[in-house]
């Protein structure tokens, strides 16, 4: 019997019903989702190979350098990637050469950053943490600035050389830290291995790409600005990316922190597919209309839905014996990243965040990642005390519930303002 006629009606018919153009966008999200299962296996990999063959204060230490890298990141002013891919995707290329420059000027808040906690650290006498926060004050503004190479590639869609390049920025650090696992066991030495390879990539990628594809002379009044916006509006809310994590840490320890990354690195992982959503709707969503938006986007959000409970059912059936056998030293966590997995619920969240963004609803942004990340905090700092790593997981799937909310409500406050479809 031969499917291919079923199965070509099928698509057809969902489309049709869906609003959703799978013809147009098979190619891009085959090359979208191949590297994202790329990226996530080597982040999975890693995971694997440092949970096991390093100590749990040992991991636990490496997350926690990890996670001061990544609150340094924020003030890099990552928002004008938005900005740019923004502006490539409507024709102002030469835009990225504005923003990689703007990013670098503003990297001396990174750097000062880096080195404080560097002096107070070696101060405290913690030679670890204190030599981990001056590499990642080198290494973190180099990183942030010229990984935005995605955004070029994402705002072009060229999206078979975004995938490309981004299994590259993602493997390669991957592999060169698994690597080095085999000669030492310091968790300093595998940060500084970790992020001098990342930030050598990112410089490496940026230049053959913008050599490869070479951006016109274009330039969009107000693309910088907006990008500043969207950094100063994201950074606490970018901040509050770790806070789960620097509360796990300081108020559990690094043991606990250990525990909760092997908990929530699986889910995770899967969550990432989310980012092909974001990576697709930006520069689509930014020359449609919002009356045209809110006409299509919830028969989106059903896909999603239903895309997410294609993750979570199986995880839920997979994860014992994955950490029985992948994880023995945590499988007493088994069912903290069973209910972690959840979270994956939101994915549809994403749609409207990026349609906030693509139509430039500062006040709206500005709204949402004050009010998300300060209740994130409170609620960690209710939670954990009286529950622990449970607190944690709470805290995550409730703050995420509220975010979700927030998005759909401002969504239906954009105005009408025609857009070329």
């Amino acid at each position: 019997m031969n499917l291919h006629p079923f199965i070509y009606n099928a698509i057809e018919q969902l489309a049709k019903r869906t609003g959703v153009d799978f013809h147009s966008l098979k190619r891009s999200v085959s090359w979208l989702f191949s590297a994202q299962v790329a990226a996530s296996a080597g982040g999975l990999v890693l995971t694997i190979a440092l949970a096991n063959l390093l100590a749990e204060a040992d991991y636990g230490t490496y997350k926690y350098l990890m996670t001061l890298a990544g609150l340094i990141s924020v003030l890099s002013l990552n928002g004008i990637k938005t900005a740019a891919t923004r502006a490539v995707a409507q024709g102002y290329e030469a835009e990225i050469h504005r923003s990689v420059r703007r990013m670098l000027q503003w990297s001396v808040g990174a750097l000062a950053a880096g080195m404080g906690l560097a002096i107070y650290y070696l101060y405290m006498g913690n030679t670890t943490l204190g030599y981990g926060a001056l590499i990642l004050a080198l290494a973190v503004p180099l990183d942030s600035a010229y990984s935005s190479f995605a955004a070029y590639l994402n705002g072009k869609q060229l999206y078979r050389q975004y995938a490309i390049s981004g299994v590259m920025y993602s493997i390669v650090p991957v592999l060169a830290t698994t690597t080095g696992l085999f000669f030492t066991s310091d968790p300093l030495l595998l940060f500084m291995l970790f992020m001098v390879t990342q930030s050598s990539v990112a410089l490496l990628l940026y230049y053959l790409v913008l050599h490869r594809y070479p951006p016109n002379k274009q330039i969009a009044d107000g693309t910088t600005q907006y990008g500043v916006h969207l950094s100063f509006m994201n950074l606490l809310g970018s901040t509050s990316l770790h806070f789960d994590k620097l509360i796990t840490w300081h108020l559990l320890g690094p043991v606990p922190l250990a525990a909760y990354s092997v908990i929530t690195s699986p889910p995770q992982q899967l969550r990432y597919f989310n980012k092909i959503i974001a990576t697709i709707a930006l520069p689509r969503f930014s020359n449609r209309s919002a009356k045209m938006l809110r006409s299509t986007v919830w028969k989106k959000a059903v896909l999603l839905w239903l895309f997410a409970l294609s993750l979570i059912i199986p995880y839920w059936l997979v994860a014992p014996y994955l950490f029985e056998y992948v994880f023995p030293k945590y499988e007493e966590y088994v069912l903290y990243s069973q209910v972690f997995a959840l979270i994956m619920l939101f994915f549809p969240a994403m749609l409207f965040d990026s349609a906030l963004k693509a139509h430039e609803q500062v006040t709206a942004l500005y709204i949402q990642q004050t009010v998300v990340p300060i209740s994130k905090l409170v609620l960690l700092l209710i939670l954990v005390p009286f529950f622990g790593l449970w607190g944690v997981i709470y805290t995550m799937l409730i703050n995420r519930l509220s975010a979700f909310l927030l998005n759909i409500f401002f969504f239906y406050k954009i105005p009408d303002v025609p857009k070329t479809n």
